[in-house]
């Protein structure tokens, strides 16, 4: 998907989402933020918006950490009372490790692709190829 064809997505999505929030459909609004979010991570609007959507549910939507990906998260997770959103394949791995719970709202996101990307030259590379097989192990359909 190109960026401007992501970024119109997310707009699509985000104005469903306040039309949403309007008419009272608080589930379904945070469903169509984390449609615009998968669309276009840093679409910051759409953040607020489910920020906002998850406070009128009467779950705290506070950013408290901003993270650059999701390998750092089972160690910040088992070591604070923070919580996170995240996809269900990666929580599932994640619970897995243990002391992790998860829980699973009545909404949910849109599924999004994971790509991985790699320099030729490193293709038979151990440490590169071990990643790859992690990552796929993860993200890899069932």
């Amino acid at each position: 998907m190109s960026d401007a064809t992501a970024r119109q997505k997310a707009e699509d999505s985000y104005y469903a989402a306040l039309d949403l929030m309007a008419d009272g459909h608080l589930e379904k609004a945070v469903a169509a933020y984390q449609e615009s979010l998968a669309a276009d991570p840093a679409f910051t609007d759409a953040m607020h918006g489910l920020t906002r959507a998850l406070q009128d549910l009467g779950l705290e939507g506070s950013i408290r950490l901003a993270i650059p990906h999701f390998m750092v998260l089972p160690r910040i997770i088992a070591e604070t009372d923070l919580a996170v959103i995240m996809p269900a394949r990666l929580s599932d791995a994640f619970a897995k490790m243990g002391r992790i719970m998860v829980w699973r709202p009545n909404v949910g996101p849109a599924a999004f692709d994971v790509a991985v990307h790699w320099v030729r030259r490193f293709e038979g590379d151990p440490a590169n190829r071990w990643l790859r097989e992690l990552i796929a192990s993860l993200f890899g359909e069932s």
